[in-house]
């Protein structure tokens, strides 16, 4: 069963291992949050696909599984971001503008010389052949 789960690039910049395709990975991941976020960055079907998040930090109360199973693919997704007001600080993604950039490895460190000036690295969108299990006690 092929799962696609999204890893938000702070997660692995903060302390997530690297991986590659062909990797086994072993990973805490739960329901996707916020749906609507993706929505606006990668496009309703895009998102619809996404089947969970990665999280290493527990960080809210969401039921939560171990998936386990190898790397099928990477992909690194970039968005642009801008104020929804002139003049304002609060920067918002800017609808259609995900781009999905397919990688062999990913560390959580993507540069702006990879993709456009003007996109963000938000994470990576990950292909993962297995089956989750439930977390054990």
């Amino acid at each position: 069963m092929i799962h696609r789960i999204y890893v938000e690039h702070w997660q692995m910049q903060c302390c997530g291992a690297p991986f590659s395709v062909g990797s086994t990975i072993e990973w805490n991941v739960h329901a996707v949050a916020d749906r609507e976020y993706l929505a606006a960055v990668l496009g309703e079907d895009e998102a619809g696909r996404v089947t969970d998040a990665e999280d290493h930090h527990d960080v809210d109360e969401r039921p939560s599984h171990l998936a386990r199973g190898v790397v099928r693919s990477i992909d690194a997704v970039f968005c642009e971001y801008a104020p929804r007001t002139a003049g304002s600080r609060e920067l918002f993604v800017v609808p259609g503008t995900g781009v999905l950039e397919p990688r062999e490895t990913a560390d959580g460190w993507e540069g702006r010389e990879k993709v456009g000036a003007g996109r963000k690295f938000i994470g990576y969108l990950v292909n993962v052949d297995g089956a989750p299990r439930e977390r054990e006690v």
